[in-house]
């Protein structure tokens, strides 16, 4: 019984402190109700303040736009593009140079930077024939971050990254104007052109091979037994045999290699290929600033105040009583 009795006592001391708290809630909300309509000429001047900086703001504020531009450099031209941007970097504020590369109205770009995409394995099957060749410049790196993108290696990587930094005023035309500039280097073009025609000559070549095999695949498979497995099939030319699983191997080898070539033919359009689909957007900032946040921030600011002012007065009549006490 007296169980019973202390477990009711328990409950009706939790369902009182639920109850007055929630009373204090209800309090609390009512005083915050009643500072508002006290204050609401205070708040409408701050909301007036936050509206009118918002609108100055968006107005005068030019934080930039920027953008990450992934190139696939072509015909051996990495060391021209990274000297053609840091020419262009040095020449941002030169109008004239600006006007003649087809870059109007100038100060658009504010910074340009381009990184390689480190990508070891690509590295080491350039360097693993010849790492004596690479190994003082190994040992005489600090770090081996800033050597994979140094001078060193840069050129050894098929793609590579550009940092496009612009006012605020720029649209993606800036965008374009960079990859044109890149790509209207003569010598190169010559280059190129010279490149595609060798390389649809190796697909040619590489057609006849791979045809060339299956013909003498499909008389030999006429005339094989049924039974006869590919890899275990001789072919006598006369002047020797023919392995016919290593025929099926070359042929392998072909059709990956024209593979590879075709893939990379599709990219020779140009010496710089864009590989993304860059587009130009605002700078990422810290809190999201515009003529609707920042009457808000402004509310928020006000509020903040009032109630660490308000705070700091209770404290202060705590201590003076308890002062007055001692």
């Amino acid at each position: 019984m007296s169980q019973t009795n202390a477990d009711e006592i328990d409950l009706g001391l939790i369902f009182s402190k639920i109850k007055n708290s929630f009373n204090n809630l209800l309090i609390r909300l009512y005083y915050g109700i009643q500072f508002l309509i006290k204050n609401w000429w205070v708040i409408g001047i701050i909301l007036v303040l936050g509206i009118a900086s918002g609108y100055l703001y968006e107005k005068y504020n030019k934080s930039g736009k920027i953008t990450t531009i992934i190139i696939q450099t072509n015909f051996k031209s990495t060391s021209y593009v990274y000297s053609a941007l840091n020419l262009l970097s040095y020449k941002l504020d030169d109008s004239d140079y600006l006007d003649q590369i087809g870059f109007n109205p100038e100060g658009l770009i504010t910074k340009i930077e381009i990184k390689p995409i480190v990508n070891i394995i690509e590295l080491l099957e350039k360097t693993m024939y010849n790492y004596r060749a690479i190994e003082p410049l190994l040992e005489k790196a600090d770090f081996e971050d800033e050597l994979l993108t140094s001078e060193v290696f840069f050129t050894d990587y098929k793609y590579h990254k550009i940092f496009l930094s612009t006012t605020s005023d720029a649209n993606d035309e800036v965008i374009q104007n960079l990859i044109n500039y890149l790509n209207s280097n003569s010598k190169f073009n010559e280059i190129k052109a010279v490149v595609i025609e060798d390389t649809k000559d190796q697909i040619k070549e590489l057609n006849i091979t791979i045809e060339g095999i299956n013909n003498v695949m499909s008389s030999i498979s006429e005339k094989s037994s049924v039974n006869s497995k590919p890899e275990d099939i001789y072919i006598s030319t006369g002047s020797g045999i023919m392995d016919m699983g290593l025929l099926m191997e070359k042929k392998s080898g072909a059709l990956k290699l024209r593979e590879r070539i075709r893939t990379e033919i599709v990219k020779y359009d140009n010496i710089v290929t864009v590989m993304n689909n860059p587009s130009l957007h605002d700078k990422d900032k810290l809190l999201p600033l515009d003529q609707n946040t920042i009457p808000l921030y402004f509310i928020v600011a006000f509020l903040m105040y009032s109630y660490l002012k308000h705070q700091y007065k209770k404290v202060k009549k705590l201590a003076d009583s308890k002062n007055s006490e001692l």
